[in-house]
C-alpha cells in the first residue's frame, strides 16, 4: 500500500472504533514510510487510537515521542493536548463511572497530571482550538482536586491533628480559590485556629470567607460559621 493507502485505511477504522485495527495501520505507515506528510498524519492520529483503544500507555509515549521529533510541527498541539485527555479519561475511568464513589475520595493521581497535562498544553497554545475543551476539562480536574484535598484536611480535623488540617485547608484556599471546595475549607481554618489558640488568625480566616463567599452559609449547604468566642 502507499503511505496515503495506509493512512486512509487507519482513519476508516478508527472512525468505526476499531482501534486496534487503525493502530496496525498506524504502525505500518510509520515502518514503511518514516517521513512525510501522511507518516506524520499516522502518528497523531496513533496517538488518538491508542487513547481511545484502552491503551493508555501507549498514547502517552507515542505523544511523547511526537513531541521530541516534531517540537515545532503545526498540530504538535494536539499531542500535547492529549496527554490530558489520557489522564483526564483514565481519572474518570469506567470503575467511577459505574459506582457512585464519592470523587473527594479517589487517588488523585490522574486528576493532578491530568491538570499539570493540560496547563502546560495551555501556557504553550493558549489559542488553539483544543485550548476551550482542555480549560473545561481543568475546571473539572481542579474542583475534584480541591474536594480531595478538604476531605485530607477534614481526616486531619477528625483525628485531632490540628495543625495538620489547618495547613491542608490553607492549601485548598490558595492553590483552588475559586471551586466549591474553598469556603469549607476556611470554615475548617476558622475552626482549628480557634481549637489552638490563635484567635487572630481565626479572625482572619472568618474576615477572609466573609468577604470572598458572603453567602457561604447558603454555598453548597455549609452550615453558619460557630460565634467566634466558640472554638
Amino acid at each position: 500500500m502507499t503511505a496515503q493507502e495506509l493512512y486512509e485505511n487507519g482513519k476508516a477504522m478508527a472512525q468505526k472504533k476499531n482501534y486496534g485495527q487503525a493502530i496496525k495501520y498506524f504502525d505500518a505507515l510509520e515502518a514503511h514510510y518514516p517521513y512525510g506528510e501522511y507518516t506524520d498524519k499516522g502518528q497523531l492520529a496513533l496517538i488518538h487510537a491508542y487513547a481511545y483503544g484502552n491503551e493508555e500507555a501507549g498514547a502517552l509515549a507515542a505523544a511523547d515521542r511526537f513531541i521530541r521529533m516534531h517540537p515545532r510541527h503545526e498540530h504538535v498541539d494536539f499531542a500535547y493536548y492529549m496527554k490530558g485527555v489520557v489522564n483526564y479519561n483514565e481519572n474518570y475511568s469506567l470503575a467511577f463511572r459505574a459506582f457512585p464513589l464519592d470523587r473527594s475520595l479517589r487517588s488523585s493521581q490522574f486528576a493532578q497530571q491530568g491538570f499539570d497535562d493540560f496547563k502546560t498544553f495551555l501556557e504553550k497554545f493558549p489559542n488553539s482550538k483544543y485550548a476551550y475543551d482542555a480549560r473545561q476539562r481543568m475546571i473539572k480536574l481542579r474542583e475534584q482536586l480541591a474536594d480531595h484535598n478538604l476531605s485530607v484536611a477534614n481526616w486531619y480535623l477528625k483525628q485531632g491533628a490540628s495543625l495538620a488540617a489547618a495547613n491542608r485547608a490553607g492549601y485548598v484556599v490558595n492553590q483552588f480559590p475559586q471551586t466549591e471546595a474553598a469556603p469549607k475549607a476556611l470554615l475548617v481554618m476558622h475552626k482549628t485556629y480557634h481549637s489552638m489558640g490563635m484567635p487572630k488568625e481565626a479572625e482572619e480566616a472568618m474576615q477572609m470567607l466573609e468577604t470572598n463567599y458572603p453567602k457561604y452559609h447558603e454555598y453548597n449547604k455549609i452550615p453558619s460559621a460557630m460565634p467566634k468566642d466558640n472554638p
